[in-house]
């Protein structure tokens, strides 16, 4: 299905998240970024980089269920390159302070100290299991 068909209902999602995250979502579902959901390429993935509030990431799922979805704060970490096959090389301290900070923030777990480990931040994949681990406990 095209990304129009799921739009009211990604709007509407936003609209009870309060008039800032409503606001936000709409000035991000654009008609152009709705076209670049459609056309996505056949690969597997697809990385929404500085997503805000989350509607393109929400968005792309609905329109590719198929599909894994990465959304990507680079805005955060601009020199990180979120690809690498290793992603702890690419953070000094400052960096993986941030990305505890802001997966805390954005999904409401509590980081601590024994959660920062080369495998949990091995790669955006082991930062998901981390995470999901942490919502379902």
């Amino acid at each position: 299905m095209k990304a129009s068909y799921f739009l009211p209902l990604v709007k509407e999602r936003y609209l009870y998240k309060g008039r800032e995250a409503y606001v936000e979502a709409c000035r991000t579902l654009t008609k152009e970024n709705l076209e670049r959901i459609d056309n996505a390429d056949d690969s597997t993935t697809i990385t929404i980089r500085n997503c805000g509030g989350g509607a393109l990431a929400l968005m792309a799922a609905l329109v590719h269920p198929d599909k894994t979805i990465y959304a990507i704060e680079e805005d955060a970490l601009p020199l990180v390159d979120f690809n690498s096959d290793f992603l702890l090389g690419e953070l000094d301290s400052l960096g993986v302070t941030t990305i505890i900070m802001l997966l805390s923030e954005k999904y409401g777990i509590k980081l601590d100290a024994s959660d920062i480990t080369p495998r949990n931040l091995k790669d955006i994949d082991s930062l998901v299991r981390l995470v999901k681990s942490k919502i379902e406990n």
